[in-house]
């Protein structure tokens, strides 16, 4: 702690945090940092900033503007599946970025980063909800609800703007091909976030969606079947990027007394989420589950970056 204050009264500037983790409990992640902020008086040493739904800036476009004038910030968590692509985007600027670690991180959990240097914290999966009053044999996959046109307008998700619905299109597209990536858009009824999908199903308005599993946890409402699809959960990472020359006391710091194991614990029992960090566990309910997961490859990363830039 001294040698941060010494540093802070040399004119050094805050330590910059970027957060946009699970938008669900966005309300709850925010108090639990600012309250860990002051009961460790580490107000003037890290300015958190944060994203998300209701928020006036997306983080994509904040991001943007700091790279242009070469000022991005220390730290940055955050689900957006937009940080990976663009002209503007981390996937071409990894020699920006450090390897620093934190925690110590599972080795028997996959990782599916395309980018050595983004570290998934967290896997947030998406799994499929069968309505059981409208579907009498609940599919086993992805591929066999589109194979059926029994599913034709009676698929839900949530939705082309966000996270979620950005990684089930890459990933079924990366999986099965642009065919069956137009084929799930054309079947399906798309809502804007993932808590349409699932009351879209919840209310038999379509048979079967796509929905992350804090919704899936919800078993006392007996219409809903939860499927974990035999091609895996498609999962939503909560990457950790680092700014190459970051102070590593500061971090050190940051992860110990800020954001730490208590908060990705307290986030896993919440949300159902897959922690990718010793010290910390899946429920028991996902835990059998926990390497059944897809992504999109990182081939498809590379050659969907290289689209963008050409």
């Amino acid at each position: 702690m001294r040698d941060l204050q010494k540093s802070l009264e040399k004119g050094q500037e805050f330590m910059r945090v970027y957060w946009n983790n699970i938008c669900l409990i966005s309300r709850f992640e925010k108090q639990y940092l600012e309250e860990k902020l002051r009961q460790h008086q580490l107000e003037e040493i890290y300015k958190f900033e944060f994203f998300g739904l209701g928020k006036e800036t997306e983080l994509i476009t904040k991001i943007q503007q700091d790279l242009r004038i070469k000022n991005i910030p220390d730290v940055i968590i955050s689900t957006n599946f937009d940080l990976l692509f663009g002209q503007e985007a981390f996937l071409n600027k990894e020699d920006l970025l450090d390897n620093y670690e934190p925690w110590e991180f599972k080795n028997d959990i996959r990782q599916v980063s395309p980018i050595e240097k983004f570290r998934p914290i967290l896997y947030i999966p998406l799994v499929m909800i069968a309505n059981k009053e409208k579907v009498s044999d609940i599919p086993n996959s992805i591929m066999e609800i589109l194979n059926d046109d029994n599913y034709k307008d009676e698929i839900t998700f949530g939705g082309f703007t966000n996270s979620a619905g950005k990684t089930l299109l890459a990933t079924v597209e990366d999986l099965y091909g642009y065919e069956k990536r137009k084929r799930l858009v054309e079947w399906s009824n798309i809502t804007n976030m993932p808590v349409g999908a699932f009351k879209n199903v919840v209310d038999g308005k379509s048979k079967i969606g796509f929905v992350p599993t804090i919704f899936a946890m919800r078993e006392s409402i007996s219409e809903i079947k939860m499927i974990w699809p035999e091609e895996g959960a498609i999962v939503i990472p909560s990457y950790l990027l680092i700014k190459r020359g970051a102070n590593k006391n500061e971090l050190k710091q940051l992860f110990e007394k800020v954001i730490d194991l208590e908060l990705l614990d307290r986030i896993s029992k919440q949300t159902g989420i897959i922690p990718c960090v010793k010290g910390v566990e899946t429920i028991e309910n996902f835990r059998q589950n926990e390497n059944n997961i897809i992504y999109p490859s990182r081939e498809f990363f590379k050659n969907r970056q290289e689209k963008v830039m050409n």
